[in-house]
């Protein structure tokens, strides 16, 4: 399909390597595919019984990334595109594809009112034969730091912020922002959106949150895959390297699992 994209003209896909860190997404997402292939990988690597460099599944997916890349989907300036262009990229009409949340739709109707969210469809990252719909049980979170002077205000606060009405204004002002979890809120899911989530029953824990050391070295993981597809690094090289930071970080946090 992106081919025939390619061949008539149409960008497949918008990948901005410029910013460092949003075409990594492509590798640690696709944790429930791993998950699936190898069942209790996720469990195996927090204890070091595992190694990304042994799992053919994580390496499958890169190389297709290389590939995709390589056949000029991601486009001639890939290297160079920005994050911030990404709604325009997809207004445009001279690009397909873009790896994002579910309803970046509804953010690029906001900042291109005649692009309407509703026109846009929604599938699962397809590397590595994945058909399960990832998740990141996280979300837009405040913490307290617990040496402040002020605790007691920075509750209150919080509790101001928790009020339904300013929650449900969080979600009516805020593009990028279309559920939180708490009742009582009305979500800004379109109708395609919430069927795309009600069929995708088969689902998992993206790896950056699944998997200890992975996410504070997402930056470094964006410079290995530039060096992958700039032809600078063999994708089992950018897993093994992947390897070596996870043990330097665990390390450092001594780790027990990491003490032999």
């Amino acid at each position: 399909m992106c081919q025939k994209l390619l061949d008539a003209g149409i960008q497949p896909i918008y990948e901005p390597f410029s910013d460092g860190w949003h075409h990594v997404l492509w590798f640690p997402e696709n944790g429930p595919r791993y998950e699936e292939v190898t069942s209790g990988l996720a469990d195996e690597l927090n204890v070091n019984k595992a190694k990304f460099a042994d799992n053919e599944t994580m390496l499958t997916d890169i190389q297709q990334f290389k590939e995709m890349y390589d056949a000029g989907y991601m486009g001639q300036n890939a290297l160079s595109d920005a994050y911030a262009d990404r709604t325009k990229a997809l207004a445009g009409g001279k690009v397909a594809m873009i790896l994002a949340n579910l309803t970046f739709p509804q953010q690029v109707e906001h900042d291109y009112p005649d692009m309407k969210a509703d026109t846009f469809g929604a599938f699962v990252i397809p590397l590595a034969d994945n058909q399960n719909l990832n998740i990141n049980p996280a979300g837009p979170t405040k913490f307290i730091y617990s040496g402040s002077q002020y605790v007691n205000e920075a509750k209150q606060y919080f509790d101001f912020l928790a009020q339904p009405e300013n929650l449900q204004y969080m979600l009516d002002n805020t593009p990028e922002i279309t559920s939180l979890p708490f009742s009582g809120l009305k979500s800004k899911l379109i109708p395609s959106q919430q069927a795309f989530l009600d069929a995708h029953t088969q689902r998992g824990t993206v790896y950056q949150t699944a998997v200890n050391y992975v996410n504070p070295q997402w930056m470094d993981i964006g410079k290995d895959l530039t060096a992958m597809v700039t032809g600078a690094m063999e994708p089992k090289d950018v897993l093994a390297s992947i390897d070596k930071r996870r043990a330097d970080l665990a390390k450092a946090a001594k780790d027990p699992a990491w003490n032999n």
